[in-house]
């Protein structure tokens, strides 16, 4: 939340290499630990199906950077940075509240 406004406000490129390179650091722990918890949570035998699953839906993933970059060209880079919000977001919603309905749902 800090380090990518950072970013994009950096005007020197070394800077931005700098904060780059944090921005790898402190990203790239989070998406192995969720992925471990989801090949946890299969039951046996089905965390193929996960992998099968993230390589289709992965593609998608993929395309998000592109329509982003196309609703800054085309709105301005303050309205499509709204878009960035919608992640956090949905994780807050469809996220189980509380333990209880985290167990029953496993």
């Amino acid at each position: 939340m800090i380090l990518f406004p950072l970013l994009l406000l950096a005007p020197n490129i070394i800077v931005k290499l700098i904060l780059l390179a944090l921005l790898g650091v402190f990203n790239s722990g989070w998406y192995a630990i969720l992925q471990a918890k989801l090949y946890d949570s299969m039951p046996a035998g089905l965390s193929s199906t996960a992998i099968a699953v993230g390589n289709v839906t992965g593609f998608f993933g993929k395309l998000l950077p592109l329509g982003i970059g196309l609703a800054a060209q085309t709105f301005g880079l303050g309205p499509a940075m709204w878009i960035l919000l919608a992640g956090p977001v949905a994780l807050f919603i469809g996220l189980p509240k509380d333990r209880q309905t985290s167990k029953a749902m496993s």
